[in-house]
């Protein structure tokens, strides 16, 4: 996953809560 913008959520660095909308930077 990483930064990628998923969901309507943005994730920073390695995140796995892209799909809520919030990255864990």
């Amino acid at each position: 996953v990483g930064d990628e913008e998923i969901g309507g959520g943005v994730a920073s660095g390695n995140s796995e809560e892209v799909r809520v909308g919030a990255g864990d930077g």
